[in-house]
């Protein structure tokens, strides 16, 4: 499944690959993405505009 949409991702998907200028930058579970050293990566699942994005709705305990 390809998305634009993080939340979608995150509560769909147990591995996600982050993409940019068509390199792989990142390939994680969900719970893992916020940590990598990458900032676009980190970026990707970081609050936006006011509104949080899909890091809110990453398990506490890592799991998916």
């Amino acid at each position: 499944m390809i998305t634009h949409d993080m939340t979608e991702a995150i509560l769909l998907a147990d591995r996600i690959a982050v993409m940019r200028a068509g390199r792989l930058l990142a390939q994680a579970p969900p719970a893992q993405l916020p940590k990598n050293t990458d900032v676009y990566v980190a970026n990707s699942c970081a609050r936006r505009g006011g509104r949080p994005s899909g890091s809110r709705l990453l398990p506490r305990d890592g799991a998916a």
